[in-house]
C-alpha cells in the first residue's frame, strides 16, 4: 500500500479532489435547477377583487393597475359607463379567476391614485394585459417611460381591429382610433 502511496501520489489526490469538487458543484447546479431560489418578481400572488378591465385588487390589498392598456370605463366620474367596459370586466375575471398570477414592473412604480403598475402574467402563461387587448377589449395606453412591451401590446391591438373583435366590432367607429400615448 504505501509503494501505491509513494511519489506518484499527488497527481492522483488532485484528480480525485478536484473530481469530488466538480461533482458537488453538479449536485447543487441540478437541486438549483430542480427547486430554483425565487426572486421577488418570480413571486405569485391571489386576485381578490377583479375591479374593472384593466384594474384588480390583490389579497394583500394592493390595486394593480395594468401597463400598457386602457379598457372602457365602468365608474367614471364624469364619463360614466362606456360601451365595452363590463365586457371588458367580465374578460379580465375570466382571465384571473382560480389563477395566481405574477406581476412585473417596468420604470414607473405607481399612479397619481398610488396604484402600482405592472404587467401581470397568470400562473399558466397569460399574459394578461396583452390578452385583454388581443381579445378586443382594451386599446393600447403607453405611459412613459414604461415600454417594455410596447410592441407586442400595439401588435395585439392591431390583431383585434382586424378580427374585428370586443369594442372593435360593437363600440369603436370604423375609423382608426390608434395608438394612445401619455408623454
Amino acid at each position: 500500500m504505501s509503494r501505491l502511496m509513494g511519489v506518484g501520489s499527488k497527481p492522483i489526490l488532485i484528480v480525485l479532489f478536484v473530481s469530488v469538487a466538480l461533482n458537488i458543484c453538479l449536485i447543487f447546479t441540478l437541486v438549483s435547477l430542480i427547486n430554483p431560489a425565487k426572486k421577488a418578481d418570480d413571486l405569485y400572488y391571489t386576485v381578490k377583487e377583479v375591479i374593472d378591465g384593466d384594474t384588480i385588487i390583490l389579497i394583500t390589498g394592493e390595486r394593480i393597475r395594468y401597463l400598457g392598456v386602457d379598457t372602457p370605463e365602468l365608474h367614471h366620474p364624469t364619463i360614466g359607463k362606456e360601451c365595452g367596459g363590463q365586457e371588458a370586466k367580465d374578460e379580465n375575471a375570466k382571465l384571473l379567476t382560480g389563477k395566481r398570477i405574477r406581476i412585473e414592473k417596468d420604470i414607473t412604480d405607481k399612479d397619481p391614485y398610488g396604484r402600482l403598475l405592472r404587467y401581470v402574467f397568470t400562473e399558466d402563461g397569460y399574459f394578461v394585459n396583452y390578452e385583454i387587448i388581443r381579445r378586443g377589449w382594451a386599446q393600447v395606453f403607453v405611459i412613459y417611460p414604461d415600454r417594455k412591451y410596447e410592441k407586442i401590446l400595439i401588435d395585439a391591438q392591431l390583431s383585434a381591429e382586424k378580427d374585428n373583435v370586443g369594442i372593435w366590432k360593437y363600440c369603436i367607429n370604423r375609423e382608426r382610433v390608434g395608438v394612445h400615448e401619455n408623454k
